[in-house]
């Protein structure tokens, strides 16, 4: 579960969620973030990518038609939430595929 990973303070380098963040209820993201933060190491990085919302008229269509029956998160709406949890070094970009997005920080050194 991702509000209660089974590892230690400080496993992990970097850590990646591919497609999963826009499943959680905003509740479960704060605490997977925060869970997340936890077992990073100081310095170690998160990268999340994810669904965006597209910018084109024409794609912002297609997607709300095809996928999650309408259902559009943006994961770059994470950058504020991971910010207030301690995250450091947050970014956020999109990908190539208009629908993909992605954000990245770290744990402080």
């Amino acid at each position: 579960m991702i509000e209660d990973l089974p590892f230690g303070d400080g496993t992990f380098d970097v850590v990646l969620s591919s497609l999963m963040f826009h499943h959680l209820p905003p509740d479960l993201k704060g605490r997977g973030l925060a869970e997340i933060l936890r077992v990073l190491k100081p310095g170690g990085r998160l990268i999340v990518v994810d669904m965006k919302t597209p910018e084109k008229l024409t794609e912002r269509l297609a997607v709300t038609a095809l996928l999650h029956h309408g259902m559009i998160a943006d994961v770059r709406q994470l950058v504020p939430l991971m910010d207030r949890l301690g995250y450091v070094k947050t970014q956020a970009g999109s990908l190539t595929w208009s629908v993909l997005g992605f954000v990245q920080g770290s744990r402080a050194c």
